[in-house]
């Protein structure tokens, strides 16, 4: 497998993922993107009854307002702190939360490029 990727490295398969994210694609293809995200199964497994229905009920506003799902980077991140962040990402104006879920997305993406990186080598 390692000599059919085109990457050298991990980082160069980073950097490269990142140049077309963040430079090669307009903002529709983000929107797009994230609109199709769902990172709820990452970080609802655990949470109880009352924080889940809150969470659901949150980034059902969230979806509304921004017109995209609430996208972050779960790993290591309980349903509470995850909360407390979609609350407080709510508040932002449509350009700020763009950008933050622009680099939370393009974390996420950098993590699966990781283990499939692992995976190859």
């Amino acid at each position: 497998m390692v000599s059919v990727s085109p990457f050298k490295s991990l980082d160069h398969a980073i950097t490269i993922a990142r140049d077309i994210f963040l430079n090669q694609l307009d903002v529709s293809c983000w929107v797009e993107d994230l609109s199709s995200r769902d990172c709820f199964d990452l970080y609802l497994a655990y949470a109880n009854e009352t924080t889940l229905q809150e969470l659901y009920d949150w980034a059902s506003k969230y979806e509304e307002k921004f017109g995209y799902r609430f996208v972050t980077f779960p790993y290591d991140t309980s349903s509470g702190e995850i909360l407390i962040e979609l609350k407080t990402c709510f508040k932002n104006n449509q350009f700020l939360e763009l950008d933050i879920a622009s680099k939370e997305e393009i974390n996420i993406v950098e993590t699966k490029i990781a283990g499939f990186y692992v995976l190859w080598h």
